[in-house]
Order: C-alpha cells, then structure tokens, then sequence
C-alpha cells in the first residue's frame, strides 16, 4: 500500500492522485502527464467501479488498456511521491492551493460549463472561496484606445460598486485595466492566468490585493509553467467556465484570443449571456460577435447591473438538467 504522498491537509487524497497523474513537479521531468482526455478515461473506468482517485494511492487496479493508456506510464506517474510531496510544500510555502474536479470546493459552476472538459487541476493564490468562483468576465484585445480603455475603466468600477466579482485574465490591456479599475473601487476579482503561479514575478504585482483578500488567481497549468497559446485558450475556457456572464470590450474579427473565446463560447448550446461593447468606436470584431449572437451591452448610466445577471442562457434546461447539479465528477 502507498502511503499518503504529503501531509498537507489542503490536499485531499484524491488530489494528490490527480496530481501524480496530471501534473508536472519539475519543469524537465522525463514522463508525460496525463492530459484532460486522458485523465477522464481514467475517472471513467474509475466511476465504473466505484472507486474514486484517491483509491490508486492504495494500488486500485483498473484496466488500463481499455482505457487506452499504457499501464507502465501509468505506474511512473504514480511512483513519484517524493516529487509530490517536494512540490506541494513548496508550493504551500509560496501561498499556493490546489483542488482537483473531486473535490466539494472544485468550481460547480466550471463542472456544469465544461464537464469532463474542465481542467482536472485548479492551482490558486487567494481565498478560495472568493465568492464561489463566479462573476462577470470583462476581457477584451491587449492593444485598446483611450475610449475603449476608459470605458473597461467605468464597467469595471460599477461592477465592482454592486459587489459583483470581475472575472479577468491578466494580460496587458484590457485585462489588467478592468483588474485594476475594479481593485480601485474595492471590488473584488478573479484573475485566471495563463501561466503558472510559481513564479514571483507573476504573484508580486497582486500581493496587496491578494493579502486583502480581494483577489485570487487561479491557473490550470502546473506552477511553473510559462506562457503558451495553449495555455492561453485553456485559461480562456476557465473564464468563461466560471462566469456568469461575459462584456468583451473589444475583439478583432476572425483573429486573436478575445475573438477565439467569445467566438467558442456563442456556438455553445448552454452559452452564458455575451455582452460587447456598442458605443464609440466600435471594433469590428464586436460587430461581428453580434451577428453571432452576443448582445450590445446597454447605454450609460449604468444603475443595476445585477440585471444582466438574470439574462437566461441559451438554453436554461441544460443547467437544470441532474447532472449539471452534480456537486464533483463523483458524487452526486
């Protein structure tokens, strides 16, 4: 029997199995982690059994070759305590928590979005419960005009000034306006990140805030992962994952993140309500996002914004559907 892999009582034993198999403790580290798809043929052929991921700590034996994965690779990520256990103390003394999709405090509203396409893994630096993992997105294009700035400026703050999380994504422009705007008006944000939240010039800039408890950032990618486009789609599916709703500030037709993610998140069935900014100088892209289906967010003054909040979905049955309600992957 394999003992518990680390004493860290943030992390569940059903974490630390995910993050054998899933994760990377060393930036050049010779066996490959599973990936999404892989890893949910693996809780598929363990909900068949009823077994639960923490199980394979106990050498749980799963038929590996129907789930089309090759038993030996399997064994060696699970052979590596010590790097697991190296890893999450380090990560513990730099302020960092992790939470897998079985667990109760993984995300409900991500599971509901995205299913066994949600990221196994969650890495994050703040309170995390900051408030339920859910607001509104507010993203848009890295290069922006005075206008548009100004106003991801203003939506920001009156977000923030009706207690309503910004959800955002750290980069340069939009992103990090819309943060900023509402840290300043005492809001509270959710910034997910499309890089790894080991480093600490990736944390530093939020410490204040982070401390205060009105930021978290989250990151799907392992702590020490840097900037890729991979990455960056895969944050985007986070954001709007745990959003309620969604203003894009500005998008370029047919090209770019911001149009990618919006442009993904329209052509879904259960979309959440998509808002692009109409006035002033409006981006081509957001014209386009229109013809698609999102809708021109309304007219200033601005004076209950909670209302877009009870815009309904595309398709309100699919989130009342009983699996939607499912707590984790596991537990009903």
């Amino acid at each position: 029997m394999m003992d518990d892999v680390t004493q860290e009582p943030q992390v569940s034993r059903d974490t630390q199995a995910v993050l054998l198999l899933c994760s990377r403790f060393a930036p050049r580290e010779q066996i490959e982690p599973l990936d999404t798809r892989e890893y949910s043929r693996v809780e598929e052929s363990l909900q068949q059994r009823s077994l639960r991921p923490g199980d394979l700590l106990d050498d749980a034996d799963l038929d590996w070759a129907a789930s089309g994965l090759e038993e030996t690779r399997i064994a060696q990520l699970l052979d590596r305590a010590m790097g697991l256990g190296l890893a999450t103390e380090r990560w513990a003394n730099g302020g960092l928590w992790v939470i897998s999709r079985s667990d109760d405090d993984y995300p409900t509203r991500l599971l509901q979005h995205l299913g066994r396409s949600a990221p196994p893994l969650l890495w994050g630096v703040g309170e995390r419960s900051l408030p339920a993992f859910s607001g509104v997105a507010i993203v848009g294009s890295r290069d922006i005009d005075d206008g548009a700035a100004k106003w991801a400026e203003d939506v920001a703050a009156a977000f923030a000034r009706e207690a309503i999380t910004v959800i955002s994504g750290g980069a340069r422009g939009t992103d990090q306006i819309a943060t900023a705007a509402a840290l300043n008006e005492g809001g509270r944000v959710i910034g997910v990140l499309p890089e790894g939240l080991g480093k600490p010039s990736v944390v530093g800039r939020y410490r204040e805030a982070v401390v205060d408890g009105r930021l978290l950032l989250l990151s799907s990618v392992y702590p020490d992962a840097g900037f890729t486009v991979g990455n960056a789609m895969g944050r985007n599916k986070v954001i709007y994952g745990i959003a309620e709703a969604a203003v894009i500030v500005r998008a370029d037709a047919n090209s770019g993140g911001t149009w990618a993610g919006a442009e993904a998140e329209l052509k879904r069935e259960d979309a959440i309500p998509v808002f692009v900014r109409a006035e002033g100088d409006v981006a081509d892209g957001n014209r386009a996002l229109i013809a698609l289906g999102a809708r021109a967010f309304p007219a200033q003054p601005w004076e209950d914004m909670r209302a877009l909040l009870a815009t309904p979905r595309k398709s309100a049955d699919v989130r009342d559907a009983p699996a939607a309600r499912q707590r984790t992957l596991f537990d009903a």
